[in-house]
């Protein structure tokens, strides 16, 4: 079951930020993958409070210094990406959304890139009936394959899908289909 659009509100409130709409949307759709993955709305939190030995790492320590990465290393996105490459000083506003094994996930509310937009930009032209072929044309990409990772179908859109198939199978649509 999915987040509630004032449970979202709230906990953005209490943080003093607006949360990514890509990352709002998968809160509404799953609310966190549960097994200790992604934690559902209401366990996200900045890392200097849920994780102080962390937020310490942003600390300047003459006896351990960490290198921040570079440019080139950190804006990296796609196949590419490496998740080594961080800075530490985005550590303690960054928000602590997720852990898996012995890696943490993290949404930095001060690195708000063009690169977001796009899925953005995308997942709401789709959600409005746009044709696909439209939003690759609007994104200025050669390859429809390249907007359709850009794109995610929202819940709306797959209840949609699938009354459209029951009502194609069935001649109605059948409500114990609902997603």
């Amino acid at each position: 079951m999915g987040a509630s659009e004032a449970g979202i509100a709230e906990q953005e409130e209490r943080l003093g930020i607006r949360l990514p709409p890509s990352y709002r949307a998968f809160l509404r759709i799953a609310n966190g993958w549960g097994q200790g993955i992604f934690r559902p709305v209401h366990e996200i939190g900045r890392v200097r409070s849920l994780a102080p030995w962390l937020a310490e790492l942003a600390d300047p320590n003459p006896l351990h210094p960490i290198d921040s990465a570079s440019d080139e290393d950190y804006f990296v996105y796609g196949d590419d990406q490496d998740s080594v490459f961080y800075r530490p000083e985005y550590l303690p506003d960054s928000i602590l959304i997720g852990q898996f094994d012995d890696g943490d996930f993290f949404l930095n509310p001060r690195d708000v890139r063009v690169h977001d937009a796009r899925h953005t930009a995308a997942t709401l032209l789709i959600e409005q009936g746009v044709n696909i072929r439209v939003v690759q044309e609007v994104l200025g990409h050669t390859r429809v394959t390249t907007t359709e990772r850009y794109a995610h179908v929202s819940t709306p859109l797959m209840r949609d899908a699938g009354e459209r198939l029951a009502s194609a199978l069935w001649g109605s649509p059948d409500p114990s289909l609902q997603l």
